[in-house]
């Protein structure tokens, strides 16, 4: 409907027919994927027949890249630069950001130098709150215990804390990327990433628009975003201008599709079913989702273990695989209902 609404003047249509269509555009779940979902790919009628026109939009933590097409969390070693992009979270957490105009943003005074309000869902945001939790005038760092029950409140409060911020940290949490990059982009405060393996969005334009901090160097955060204070105001410009042209309500779907279109014109950006087939039963590739046999084995016998004894680790079993059967790692569980990213 967006797309229908706000994308005449893009030249995109729309079209029923998959055999009629440029492109064809396969929405994926959240949900995380097993072995068995490659079986599901194969039936799909739509990859067998159409498969080098066919491409994701995908918003699931840690996805393993298995259609051409654009991701939000995808990371290496499943990155491909030949057949993937990353693109922002589609839809906004925090719906009161839409309501702030350019005037309004471009024009609050920030008095902190940074800020983060968050759960402690990685080890980077742990050492946050232990280093910078106590009030201090440059900085505000402040655990919440909320996870997406937020009210209007909630809401004001972060768009304030963000807005009296020159730079708005957004660190680790269960996966590299977090909603909170293109929201205080929105805000025109510029984010600071704090995860190594956090692949920058696919903009077209290479303006400067984040810092990135490695996680090593946490300890010093103060010290190195001084050193980019005076940028800030610029970087924040710059930030709010992409926001305006890839993430906003008239903008998102089309951008999205002009993305996805222009992957397509690229020779390498198609797959042809023969292709996907080969990539995905590859041992390389099943091996780094930890989707082997051997692996798959070892997950289950972690699985039987931890009845007894909740912090065993078998060998062969990854933390991501932990991650992806959420229940056999406290440490790697999302928060209940009381916490927030």
């Amino acid at each position: 409907d967006e797309l229908r609404q706000h994308g005449r003047d893009t030249g995109f249509v729309v079209e029923p027919n998959p055999a009629h269509a440029d492109v064809i555009i396969l929405w994926e779940g959240f949900e995380g994927k097993t072995p068995s979902y490659i079986e599901t790919l194969e039936r799909d009628p739509l990859i067998r027949q159409h498969s080098e026109r066919v491409y994701a939009i995908n918003y699931q933590d840690h996805p393993e890249g298995l259609l051409a097409g654009i991701y939000t969390s995808l990371e290496h070693p499943f990155f491909d630069s030949e057949i993937h992009r990353i693109w922002p979270f589609f839809i906004m957490n925090n719906q009161q950001v839409y309501g702030l105009t350019r005037d309004e943003v471009l024009t609050w005074n920030p008095k902190l130098l940074f800020s983060f309000t968050g759960a402690p869902s990685h080890e980077v945001r742990k050492r946050l709150f232990k280093l910078y939790s106590n009030a201090f005038p440059q900085y505000r760092v402040e655990r919440v215990y909320k996870w997406y029950n937020h009210n209007d409140g909630d809401r004001q409060r972060f768009l304030k804390v963000a807005l009296d911020s020159t730079f708005c940290v957004c660190p680790h949490g269960y996966c590299s990327y977090t909603p909170r990059i293109t929201e205080v982009m929105a805000m025109a405060r510029v984010p600071v990433i704090i995860a190594d393996d956090w692949i920058p969005i696919s903009f077209e334009e290479k303006l400067p628009y984040y810092i990135k901090v490695l996680e090593k160097d946490i300890e010093h955060l103060p010290e190195i975003l001084s050193q980019y204070r005076k940028e800030g105001e610029e970087l924040g410009r710059n930030a709010r201008m992409l926001w305006e042209k890839y993430c906003s309500l008239e903008r998102r779907a089309a951008a999205a599709v002009e993305c996805i279109a222009k992957l397509a014109a690229q020779s390498r950006g198609r797959m042809s079913y023969a292709d996907y087939r080969e990539r995905w039963h590859s041992r390389d590739f099943l091996k780094k989702a930890g989707w082997t046999a051997r692996q798959q084995l070892a997950l289950r016998i972690e699985q039987h273990v931890r009845r007894h004894f909740p912090k065993a680790k078998i060998p062969g079993v990854s933390d991501l695989m932990r991650y992806r059967n959420r229940g056999l790692d406290p440490d790697l569980v999302k928060p209940a209902e009381n916490e927030s990213s």
